[in-house]
C-alpha cells in the first residue's frame, strides 16, 4: 500500500512539472512577441506606462501559471 502512495505522489510531481512546462510555452511565445514593443515603447510619448502595464501583465500570467500548477 505504501508503494502505491509513493507512486501516486511521484506521478503528481511529474504531472505538475509537465503542466508548468506546457503552460510556459504560450507564455514564452507572448513574451518573445512583446520584446519589440518593450524595446520601442519607452521612447514614445506615454509609452513607459504602457510598457509597465505589459510587464505587470506578464508577471501576473507567470504567477498564475505557477500557482495553478501547485508549485
Amino acid at each position: 500500500m505504501s508503494s502505491l502512495v509513493q507512486t501516486l505522489s511521484s506521478v503528481k510531481g511529474v504531472q505538475r512539472v509537465m503542466l508548468v512546462a506546457l503552460m510556459m510555452i504560450p507564455l514564452l511565445i507572448v513574451t518573445i512577441g512583446l520584446l519589440p514593443a518593450l524595446m520601442i515603447l519607452p521612447f514614445l510619448h506615454g509609452g513607459v506606462d504602457q510598457a509597465r502595464k505589459l510587464v505587470a501583465q506578464l508577471i501576473i500570467w507567470t504567477r498564475t501559471i505557477l500557482k495553478g500548477a501547485g508549485t
